[in-house]
């Protein structure tokens, strides 16, 4: 676990760090084990690859933008269960938006749960190849809702599908892309009108949404909260 955690810290300025662009070191103490051991039954269950993490030196992603981003740590699968107890919504009726979604387990795991799309937002092409894959093998195996779908992107320049949405982040940059990103969201959501969730794990800019004036937060879970987008 500390080595994943140096991982994570690869790489950064001493100001980076102080500016606190990663998962906050609490957090990944405290849940880097959990996670990680739901991933790996994922993974010895479908045969896939989500649970090992890659620092961003690892990635193809330019150093501007790595320097705002997060180290790549799995997401559990079993995230969308706890999301569905504490958000009661058809998930047939929604589209799901993993933005960052590394290895694709939540967006694989959001196609088996029903969802009307389950879609993936990923800057790194190398990370998108593996999702991609997982997919596939996961496809072989089992009936989807839906077709994990994965694209490259970047979160500040984000267009939302239409339709209902259910929004994910496990916290994968700092505040000013947040900010861009959920700037996007709201836009899209002025041009048409929709009922737009965000789910926010590991939740370290929690206070940059609640402030915003068209968010408010209507769920909490264990380091989760949910906001919902109001008109």
């Amino acid at each position: 676990m500390i080595n994943r955690l140096l991982k994570m810290l690869q790489g950064r300025s001493l100001p980076e760090l102080a500016s606190v662009t990663l998962k906050t070191i609490g957090s990944a103490l405290s849940g880097m084990r959990r996670t990680s051991d739901e991933n790996r039954t994922f993974d010895e269950r479908l045969g896939t690859e989500t649970a090992e993490s890659e620092s961003m030196s690892a990635l193809d992603i330019p150093v501007a933008m790595a320097r705002q981003g997060v180290a790549y740590q799995a997401s559990s699968p079993n995230i969308i269960d706890e999301i569905n107890s504490l958000l009661v919504i058809d998930p047939a009726d929604y589209s799901f938006v993993d933005i960052g979604a590394g290895k694709g387990a939540v967006v694989i795991s959001a196609a088996m749960k029903g969802f009307r799309r389950a879609l993936g937002l990923e800057l790194s092409l190398k990370l998108i190849g593996i999702a991609r894959n997982n997919a596939n093998l996961v496809a072989k195996q089992t009936t989807l809702n839906s077709k994990p779908e994965f694209i490259q992107g970047d979160a500040a320049e984000f267009d939302a599908p239409s339709g209902p949405l259910l929004l994910y982040l496990y916290n994968p940059f700092g505040e000013s892309i947040l900010n861009a990103f959920l700037d996007r969201v709201e836009a899209s959501a002025r041009r048409d009108p929709r009922l737009i969730y965000l789910a926010y794990a590991n939740p370290h800019w929690a206070e940059a949404i609640a402030g915003r004036r068209c968010w408010s937060e209507i769920a909490a879970g264990r380091d989760l909260k949910i906001f919902e987008l109001q008109g």
